[in-house]
C-alpha cells in the first residue's frame, strides 16, 4: 500500500509511522511536510515527475 502523509510536525509524523508499524501494515509511505508539496507529488511535477500513486493520502 502506497501512503502520502502530509504533516508539518515531526513529533506527529513519528506518531503515524509508529502506528502504522505497530499494525503490521505492509505500506511504503511519503512523508512531505507541507501541502504546496503535496500537490507536486500528487500531480507529479518536478522532482516528483515519477511519484507513485497514493492508495492513501494522510492530512493533518
Amino acid at each position: 500500500m502506497e501512503i502520502l502523509l502530509v504533516e508539518d510536525s515531526l513529533t506527529a509524523a513519528r506518531l503515524t509511522m509508529g502506528a502504522l508499524k505497530r499494525g503490521n501494515i505492509l505500506h511504503r509511505l511519503t512523508w512531505l511536510s507541507d501541502g504546496e508539496e503535496a500537490l507536486e507529488f500528487l500531480f507529479r511535477r518536478g522532482k516528483y515527475a515519477v511519484a507513485p500513486h497514493p492508495d492513501l493520502i494522510l492530512l493533518d
